[in-house]
């Protein structure tokens, strides 16, 4: 925020979404909230799909994707 403020930048963030172990997908939606709640007007995930098909791949994709669509859908109502 203090780099893109006074350049009239959009501050985006982005969150690592492959490699997560099971039990700390959630931990996705804590990234997400404190970047909107900070002035984030963007954000985006690297790994779509949890990475399921390439690697790196989360433990439990699935669980990542679904933290970050239910994650996403909040945001957007």
């Amino acid at each position: 925020m203090q780099i893109c403020a006074p350049r009239r930048l959009t501050p985006h963030f982005w969150a690592q979404g492959f490699g997560i172990p099971s039990g700390r997908e959630n931990e996705l939606e804590t990234g997400f909230s404190l970047a909107v709640e900070r002035g984030a007007q963007s954000i985006a995930i690297w790994g779509m799909h949890g990475n399921s098909a390439w690697d790196g791949a989360s433990e439990n994709p699935e669980k990542v994707w679904d933290v970050v669509g239910n994650t996403f859908g909040k945001f957007r109502k």
